[in-house]
């Protein structure tokens, strides 16, 4: 009875923590750039066990890098990188994220921004840009104006751990690796989140489902362990 609650239990965390990822992709799903997050599963035997039910575990969830759905939106300033690189940002205190959210704007300051911070150069630097000058962006990630340079687009290929650092930015863990990528990108083109409201909603269905099943799996053995215990008591009467 108690292997069977245990493995209620771990089944019960398993599915509480899918849905947690669940509601996060949901919640993001119109975000520009958004990586969704994807746990991954695996079952044992409780300790001391060789046979008998086993028990879910969420062992990882890991980030998607798969590409999402691209829109065109004609604005010049609107890129995608092309072979699922990353734009780079500052978030302060020297620390760099990485944003599929092409979605480049020029803040107060007259720094480039993408997702909601400065946008940095191929040299890891802020780009500024001169006030009431118009800027062209190329396909090779080149920023220029009045034909001049000023500016070549920092793009990295992400690898290994990875950590979600806000909803469109992503941050290296111990380990992983940012090498520069080749700066190619598609102009007048946003990439959206890799997730949609509807696979969120079936998946968070399906989740639910097997928490209940779960937590009905506990009340069960529950019931058992109880009656056993009564007619134990009532025998040795």
């Amino acid at each position: 009875m108690a292997n069977g609650i245990y493995v209620g239990m771990a089944g019960a965390s398993a599915r509480l923590d899918q849905l947690d990822s669940i509601a996060d992709n949901l919640a993001n799903a119109e975000s520009a750039g958004f990586k969704a997050e994807r746990p991954a599963f695996e079952s044992f035997l409780p300790a001391g066990q060789t046979t008998g039910p086993q028990a879910p575990v969420a062992v990882s969830t890991a980030l998607d890098l798969r590409d999402g759905a691209q829109k065109s939106t004609g604005r010049p300033l609107d890129v995608i990188p092309e072979g699922g690189a990353f734009l780079s940002v500052a978030l302060g205190d020297n620390k760099v994220g990485y944003t599929r959210n092409g979605q480049i704007t020029i803040g107060a300051d007259g720094l480039l921004m993408a997702a909601g911070h400065p946008l940095l150069d191929s040299q890891g630097q802020p780009i500024p840009v001169p006030p009431g000058e118009h800027m062209t962006l190329s396909p090779q990630g080149t920023l220029s104006v009045k034909n001049t340079q000023i500016a070549q687009v920092g793009t990295y290929k992400l690898s290994g751990p990875l950590e979600r650092l806000g909803s469109s930015i992503i941050g290296v863990g111990p380990g992983g690796t940012a090498p520069p990528a080749s700066g190619h990108m598609q102009t007048g083109m946003l990439e959206l989140s890799n997730t949609t409201p509807i696979e969120s909603m079936v998946q968070m269905i399906g989740a639910e489902r097997q928490y209940d099943a779960s937590m009905q799996a506990i009340q069960i053995y529950k019931t058992m362990g109880s009656r056993a215990g009564q007619l134990g008591t009532l025998q040795q009467g």
